[in-house]
């Protein structure tokens, strides 16, 4: 037969039954009833221990617990007296001799299936307990995962941003250099090279050749430093499209078809405008404006 603990409350104990009922667990629904009836009497809330001891014969009726029946049947006895329905009182004093006395076998067998119960819902608690620290864990080590993963991925992004800048700081540099060298060859090596044949051609008239043959390569010298002096602008060119950008694009094609016309090709060139500033693309950006021939 069931009796309240010491440390039983009204929370607990209708928490219990609250778990018992979603359990269909008539024995342990019996008990904890009774527990609860007598915990409401010993508080004199009578109409409420009346409610739940009827509930405990209830459900030992329902199981044949003639103990349980017997012990809620006198209590609801003695509370229908200490209210002073005799009626009541005796019709369940009655019901109470005529419930027959079970043997200690059955009452120990209910008791050992109640222990057992207790211990089976203790063990499905701890697996429940289990389960869900297991889920909890996989979670964690998913989010640790899926943080090392978003970070691996911003540190490799942040490498390839700074290998990318390294690589435009270098071909920047490199661009400067080229351009540095181009303007240095058209503006200074060009130029040199421009005013030793003008004095060449200068000293040429002046001076008295003993022969034709001198004179001749007098000549050829001459012409290889005209030579010297388109290749030095060809490479700048080749090197910096925009070396001559304060001559305009008209002049630079015309020094183009200069340097492919010959006897079976004529080209007559005509430029107007040009004056606008024009963006070319390259490596790099040059800009530059364009004056009128």
């Amino acid at each position: 037969m069931g009796s309240i603990k010491p440390n039983d409350s009204e929370q607990e104990i209708l928490k219990t039954i609250d778990v018992k009922k979603s359990l269909n667990d008539t024995l342990a629904l019996s008990i904890n009833y009774f527990n609860l009836g007598v915990l409401y009497k010993n508080k004199r809330l009578y109409l409420q221990s009346l409610d739940a001891l009827k509930n405990s014969l209830q459900f030992a009726t329902q199981i044949n617990y003639a103990d349980m029946q017997r012990s809620a049947t006198n209590e609801i006895a003695d509370l229908y007296e200490q209210l002073g329905d005799y009626k009541q009182s005796l019709i369940y004093l009655k019901k109470h001799a005529a419930i027959k006395t079970s043997g200690n076998s059955t009452i120990d067998e209910l008791q050992a299936k109640y222990e057992i119960k207790q211990r089976e819902d203790q063990v499905l608690q701890q697996q429940f307990e289990i389960t869900k620290r297991n889920y909890w864990m996989a979670g964690i080590c998913v989010f640790i995962l899926l943080m090392f993963f978003t970070g691996f991925f911003y540190y490799k992004q942040n490498k390839l941003k700074q290998r990318n800048m390294a690589m435009q700081a270098i071909i920047a540099a490199e661009e400067s250099e080229r351009q540095r060298i181009a303007r240095d060859l058209h503006d200074s090596v060009s130029q040199i090279i421009s005013a030793a044949k003008i004095n060449l051609s200068v000293i040429g008239s002046e001076l008295p050749f003993i022969n034709e043959e001198q004179r001749t390569r007098f000549e050829k010298a001459i012409n290889l430093v005209d030579y010297g002096f388109k290749e030095v602008r060809t490479i700048s060119h080749n090197m910096m499209p925009w070396a001559l950008h304060k001559t305009g694009l008209a002049q630079v094609i015309k020094q183009f078809i200069e340097n492919i016309k010959n006897n079976n090709i004529a080209i007559n060139f005509f430029a107007r405008g040009l004056i606008r500033r024009l963006t070319i693309p390259s490596r790099s950006f040059y800009t530059g404006y364009y004056r009128k021939v």
